[in-house]
């Protein structure tokens, strides 16, 4: 039998996609870390009284939120509808469907998870009982412009989480900062599923109510409100979001008004994207990302993902300066 002496050394030799892959490795890693030290300068670590295992933290539109011990020591957040809020059966349901949302999305690694209290529950007496992750809020972490490439990496972990929420037959429905948990390791977790529609095959909930933040609200929830829930109402969002962390704030600001949402669907002449700060080559991906029309978005989250790690690659390319300072 012939042997190819020449074997040996073609296997040691690198090819040169591996060595790409590894180096687009580091920076990621170098970017992930920088995050984790942007989370730490803003974080606060909890501060339990002696004998006190459950901790209050604030109330959000008469939902309370707390801090428990388990004995294992372990923290969970508890997300519990007030007095008031217990008495409104649209709040009751949205916790229900929130519930029920998470416990379809156990084991998805970046979204919030459901956890038992000591006795064995996660859902009782409208309390629901998460994960507490320690870390800030992408709203809380950034509020001025981020480099390109901190941009597209945080939008490429938010992919990945509808990537997941979209496969379990799920559509968010109110991506925006406030709702992306930053943990200390510098990953992502989406939280509050609680207007969340699910998809079954080809049967989807209907839109319904307009659910979400106006800001973030695809254009279909006015126009076409008995269209069924599809993967591009979360893609508009996060079109609306990346642009947010590249410019500092969002492309509009509608105060609330659900008049001036109708206006910018009607007339989005008078609304133009007014880009300052986004490099040229980005823009392009935000305007599909949030066309009007939806069927000339991306067709789900994973094909908007790899169109965002092709974007990464060639933001390394035509600023190998910015990504050389994730290395060090």
């Amino acid at each position: 039998m012939l042997v190819n002496a020449t074997a040996p050394a073609i296997k040691a030799a690198a090819p040169p996609r591996v060595t790409r892959t590894r180096e687009i490795e580091q920076i990621e890693f170098g970017i992930q870390a920088s995050i984790a030290e942007n989370v730490f300068d803003v974080f606060k670590p909890l501060k339990f009284e002696p004998g006190h295992p459950s901790l209050y933290l604030f109330a959000k539109r008469d939902t309370l939120f707390s801090v428990e011990k388990h004995p294992t020591g372990k923290l969970l957040l508890i997300k519990e509808l007030s007095e008031v809020s217990a008495s409104n059966q649209d709040q009751v349901n949205a916790l229900n469907a929130e519930a029920e949302a998470l416990q379809d999305l156990r084991g998805c690694k970046h979204i919030v998870q459901i956890e038992m209290d000591e006795y064995g529950n996660f859902f009782r007496n409208n309390k629901l009982v998460m994960e507490y992750i320690q870390g800030a809020t992408l709203k809380n972490l950034y509020s001025s412009p981020i480099d390109p490439l901190k941009a597209l990496f945080i939008t490429s972990l938010l992919l990945k989480a509808l990537k997941e929420a979209h496969f379990r037959q799920f559509i968010h429905r109110d991506i925006k900062g406030s709702n992306i948990m930053v943990a200390l390791d510098g990953s992502i977790k989406l939280i509050d599923f609680g207007i969340s529609k699910r998809r079954f095959r080809n049967v989807s909930e209907k839109l319904g109510a307009i659910g979400g933040t106006l800001e973030y609200l695809a254009p279909e929830n006015i126009l076409e409100p008995n269209l069924t829930a599809a993967p591009q109402l979360d893609l508009y969002s996060t079109g609306i979001l990346l642009f947010e962390l590249l410019e500092g704030r969002p492309p509009f600001d509608f105060d609330g008004d659900i008049q001036k949402l109708s206006d910018f669907i009607i007339h989005p002449e008078e609304y133009p994207f007014i880009f300052e700060k986004t490099p040229g080559r980005l823009q392009p991906f935000i305007r599909k990302m949030t066309d009007k029309n939806s069927r000339l978005r991306p067709v789900n989250a994973a094909v908007s993902l790899q169109e965002v790690i092709a974007l990464f690659e060639q933001q390394i390319d035509v600023n190998p300066d910015a990504a050389i300072k994730y290395l060090a």
